[in-house]
């Protein structure tokens, strides 16, 4: 479908996608997240990570395993001497009518640009 064909995409131009939560429909309500750093550690080829919207980056930066290594400001993350973007992008879901569709595909397209 749709999605599948956009990951392919996305893939095809050395973009990942990652789920934050390992368990959307966690039976007690508790949501674990995902093992991004280790992800980020082991492909150091990975410059940034674009978050679809801002609960989904909440999260990562508030991981007790990540806050030595994520800025004050919550825009990087820090392995060493490498530097990661953190990129907050809006919600892509028609719900969210606080951006315009417009906008949203301008914002993805300026912090995607390069790698499309």
């Amino acid at each position: 479908g749709e999605y599948t064909a956009a990951r392919a995409a996305a893939a095809a131009a050395g973009i990942a996608i990652w789920d934050v939560y390992e368990d959307l429909k966690s039976r007690r309500g508790v949501k674990k997240l995902n093992d991004l750093s280790t992800f980020l550690r082991t492909h150091d080829s990975i410059d940034r990570v674009c978050f679809i919207g801002a609960q989904a980056k909440s999260s990562f930066v508030k991981s007790k395993d990540l806050r030595k290594e994520i800025s004050a400001n919550g825009d990087t993350w820090r392995d060493g001497s490498r530097t990661v973007r953190l990129i907050t992008l809006p919600s892509s879901s028609r719900a969210n009518t606080h951006v315009s569709q417009g906008e949203k595909v301008r914002l993805w397209r300026e912090s995607l640009l390069d790698k499309l």
